[in-house]
């Protein structure tokens, strides 16, 4: 009798754990998939080769996967060579907010690579990067091409 009762409790106690161990792998994915429910569509932007002296506008889009509205706190380009020209306060459930920047090469040459952050009220913070090759002033396509190749000028 008593082996029959440990032997129900063991079972017991193997079903609760099982229970546990499975609830704490589903809150573990949800919790992974909702840290990614929120981020930007291409978060590495390739520019290519820009002339010196440019404004080249770009646009980040931000996507919401989550079943709720997304608070945005701040978007922020990290240079002052950036210019954030538009920027939704708010991003509904499952939609999307986009970003318009400028970027002006004056103050810029060769390769450069710059971040956009935004902070949402829960105080999470999505970072996109965007890269360029910048020319110097009065340089062309061809001369960098030829510069890049190795030919003799």
């Amino acid at each position: 009798m008593r082996n029959r009762q440990l032997s129900a409790t063991i079972t017991a106690v193997k079903s609760i754990i099982s229970c546990v161990a499975t609830g704490a792998l589903l809150l573990f994915c949800l919790r992974a998939a909702a840290s990614d429910a929120i981020h930007f569509l291409n978060p590495d932007f390739q520019l290519g080769t820009v002339a010196a002296n440019t404004n080249v506008p770009l646009t980040f889009v931000l996507t919401n996967g989550t079943d709720a509205t997304v608070k945005i706190i701040n978007a922020d380009p990290s240079c002052e060579c950036t210019t954030v020209f538009q920027s939704p306060s708010e991003i509904p459930a499952h939609a999307v907010g986009k970003f318009d920047l400028s970027f002006s090469s004056a103050r810029s040459s060769g390769p450069v690579m710059r971040t956009f952050s935004v902070e949402l009220a829960d105080g999470q913070v999505i970072t996109a990067q965007f890269t360029a090759n910048v020319l110097a002033a009065g340089a062309t396509n061809a001369a960098a091409s030829e510069k890049n190749s190795g030919a003799p000028k």
